[in-house]
Parts: C-alpha cells; sequence; structure tokens
C-alpha cells in the first residue's frame, strides 16, 4: 500500500472518529456543569431557607451576620451559628447547626428505634391504656380511633415513657381530645413575644381519671402534652420520673446532598407559662424506672409493664 494511500486512510479514520470524540466531550462537560449547577442549586436553597427561618421566626440577624452568608456556603451558615449561639444555654446550642450526612444518617437510625405506631389495650372493664412513642402524621387518627371506640369511660392511662416528641402540631390535636374549648394549651415564645396556643375543637373526650406515665426519655410535644392535661384537668396524675426539659420547638430542613440544617425557632411554656426548658417538670408520684443502658436508656416493654402494673397497685389505696 502506498503511502499516500495510507495517509489517506488515516485521515479518512480521523474523520471518523473525531465528530465521536467531541460528542463524548462536550457531554462530559455538560455533566460536569450540571453537577455545578446542582451544588449550587443545593447552596442556594439551603442559604434561602436559613436566612428566611432566621429572619421571620426565633431570631433576628443583623446586617454584618447577612452580610457574612452572602458566600452561601455552609461553612459561613456554621459561623453565623456561632454567633447567635453565644448568647443562649447548651441545651439551644446543640440544636443550632449544620448536620452533616453521616450525623443525619446516624439519628435517623436512633429515631426508628422509636415506634409510630400507638399501642393500646382494655384493663378489665374500666381502664383503657395507650403508649405510643412519638408524635407522627397518623398519631392524632390512631388515638381518637381508639378512644371513640371504647365503651370505657372511667379511666385513661397514657404511657408517654419512651414518648421523644416529634410533630407539636400533632401533639396540639391530640391535647384537643380532652381539653375544653378556649383552654390554653401552652404558649410558644417567638423573637420575645409570647403566643398562646387556644383548644378551639368544640368536642372533648371524658374520663373520669387520667393517668400520664413519664420518664426521663418523655421530652418536648411529650412534654407539653402532659403538662397541658395537668394544667388544665382536675383528674389528671403524673406518675413516673421527672421529664427531659426540651422546651424548645426546632425546625430542620434535608437536603439533596443528605445533609441537614437545624435551628430553634421558638420556645415552648406550659399553659400557666411554666418555664421547664433544660428543667424539665416532676410527677404528682414518683415512680423509680430501670433503663436499658444497652439500647439508648430506653423503657424496656418489660420495664412498661412493671410501671403499669405498679400504677394499678396505687391506684387501689
Amino acid at each position: 500500500m502506498s503511502e499516500a494511500r495510507k495517509n489517506k486512510l488515516n485521515k479518512d479514520s480521523l474523520n471518523m472518529i473525531l465528530p465521536w470524540i467531541m460528542v463524548i466531550v462536550f457531554s462530559l462537560i455538560i455533566l460536569v456543569m450540571l453537577e455545578i449547577h446542582e451544588k449550587d442549586k443545593i447552596k442556594y436553597e439551603k442559604y434561602d431557607y436559613f436566612l428566611q427561618y432566621f429572619i421571620e421566626n426565633y431570631y433576628a440577624l443583623d446586617q454584618n451576620q447577612i452580610d457574612l452568608l452572602d458566600s452561601k456556603d455552609d461553612f459561613w451558615i456554621s459561623a453565623v451559628f456561632n454567633q447567635v449561639n453565644e448568647n443562649e444555654d447548651e441545651m439551644i446550642k446543640k440544636y443550632n447547626r449544620v448536620i452533616s450526612k453521616e450525623l443525619v444518617e446516624k439519628n435517623e437510625e436512633y429515631h426508628k428505634l422509636f415506634s409510630s405506631n400507638v399501642q393500646s389495650k382494655g384493663i378489665g372493664d374500666k381502664i383503657v391504656y395507650i403508649k405510643f412513642d412519638k408524635f407522627v402524621e397518623n398519631t392524632f387518627k390512631d388515638i381518637e380511633n381508639v378512644l371513640k371506640n371504647t365503651k370505657i369511660s372511667q379511666n385513661l392511662i397514657i404511657d408517654l415513657s419512651n414518648n421523644i416528641g416529634g410533630s407539636v402540631e400533632t401533639a396540639n390535636k391530640v391535647i384537643n381530645l380532652f381539653t375544653e374549648k378556649g383552654q390554653t394549651l401552652y404558649y410558644i415564645e417567638k423573637r420575645g413575644e409570647m403566643h398562646p396556643v387556644i383548644d378551639t375543637d368544640e368536642h372533648n373526650i371524658v374520663f373520669e381519671e387520667i393517668q400520664v406515665i413519664t420518664s426521663n426519655k418523655t421530652a418536648s410535644a411529650a412534654e407539653i402534652m402532659a403538662i397541658s392535661l395537668k394544667s388544665n384537668l382536675s383528674n389528671v396524675k403524673i406518675y413516673g420520673e421527672k421529664t427531659t426539659g426540651k422546651g424548645i420547638e426546632v425546625s430542620s430542613r434535608k437536603y439533596h446532598d443528605g445533609s441537614m440544617i437545624a435551628f430553634v425557632t421558638g420556645k415552648l411554656y406550659g399553659p400557666n407559662k411554666e418555664d421547664y426548658h433544660m428543667k424539665g417538670f416532676e410527677p404528682d408520684i414518683k415512680i423509680n424506672i430501670n433503663y436499658d443502658t444497652n439500647n439508648y436508656n430506653r423503657v424496656t416493654e418489660q420495664e412498661s409493664i412493671r410501671i403499669l402494673n405498679e400504677i394499678l397497685e396505687l391506684s387501689k389505696d
């Protein structure tokens, strides 16, 4: 084969391959640009949400802090958190932060240990027992169905010993099942102003006695429920141990990269403006509770049964 023919074949081959090479390079450039765009989108999304809620809710940022956030970067968001936290107590500080993907996943695994199901049973013909570990979307309907379908009206036992809180809005609905229209359920403080949360429901379910079980795991929305029932109803007694003392409302936002920002948007108080944040509140009747130290200090099923039996014995007196 002549040298000229070889050169022509090489040139023809190159002309055939070159468009494909250009397509591949162009595709790679587009992929890189899309990845950069997605990262910028996440960064701006974090920034806008952070700024909106800090200005409109619990905190008001000054101009220097806003200027600091102009880079829209996790590092500077963390820097503003640090400045805000200079005037906050330890219990609030730990909620104002950027949370890594790894820690978010760890927290999600922890929350899976606490059931969102409402457990219920009748004890004899005079007692209804309900237990739930957190307030989620279905909690209200599940409890409402249990109470409306029971013929028992003498005694209700609400076990909040493993309840870590959850949706305050859902807790409102559950509390409304028992309180009367016009009663103050609790107060929430936002940017220095106290706002009462009022029962607006016309209907309520009445029991002769209501007993609430609390422990040092009882937190946040569960504490609000216990203290609201105790303050508003004369037939409520609390058994168990002192509660956690998490009297704050926390907002959070998870992003496409798996990370999250979380921060305090309000401070919670009891119906009589009781400040239980970092303090918790004591039960009417103390019952010593054994916690499972190998399982995040949860109250085991066996321990719940023991506590219930002790309350039933005390109720006989």
